[in-house]
């Protein structure tokens, strides 16, 4: 194409949805999945410095490894192992996809999933481009708090609607804002650590 005066840019992230589409294109898998998401999963994200961009991440850690492994099959990638179990806990394995892989499989199991993690996956796919990548260091609270904040009103007064004796709406107010505060502080806790030493983390 040179020739003509084109200049044509290589797309891997296309090539990446795609196979993960493939991968997820059967009804059961895309319901397994789902459930695994909403149950033991996360939409987080990795900053990495050296190209200074942040990626989009879907994870998820259990120590059922007869579960894991179908998620693993069903995704395509591998079973990362936890550090040694401590006292009294067992070892764990996690599953993740990430870019445009990530953003692929949201897209599809979006319709299945209900819930937080429903409109987690929305803020999600808002916030991020196909390719799953923004320039800069992000965190999840830029594109959940509004998510979170929701949630957790939505949730204090569906519980204190079934209370005998309702909770005053003061009370709401301060616990979800403590669990709306707590996530902030996850989201952000590795912009404490030196940008210099970070390679990647998830935020």
């Amino acid at each position: 194409m040179e020739e003509y005066g084109l200049n044509i840019a290589s797309r891997p992230e296309i090539d990446l949805a795609n196979q993960m589409r493939s991968l997820v294109s059967k009804s059961e898998d895309q319901d397994r999945v789902a459930q695994w998401l909403m149950d033991e999963g996360s939409v987080t994200v990795s900053y990495f410095v050296r190209p200074d961009y942040t990626i989009l991440i879907v994870c998820g850690s259990m120590n059922d490894y007869a579960v894991l492994s179908k998620i693993s099959s069903i995704l395509g990638v591998p079973i990362t192992s936890s550090k040694l179990p401590s006292a009294a806990t067992l070892p764990m394995g996690s599953v993740r996809v990430q870019g445009a892989r990530a953003y692929a499989l949201l897209q599809t199991i979006l319709p299945r999933l209900v819930g937080l993690k429903a409109s987690e996956a929305k803020a999600a796919l808002r916030f991020f481009p196909p390719v799953g990548r923004v320039h800069g260091r992000h965190t999840t609270d830029e594109f959940l708090l509004e998510v979170w904040d929701e949630f957790a009103r939505s949730t204090l007064s569906e519980w204190n609607l079934r209370r005998r004796s309702p909770e005053e709406s003061e009370d709401l107010e301060k616990w979800a804002r403590t669990w709306v505060e707590g996530r902030i502080r996850r989201s952000r806790r590795f912009l404490d650590a030196p940008k210099s030493s970070q390679s990647q983390g998830k935020i």
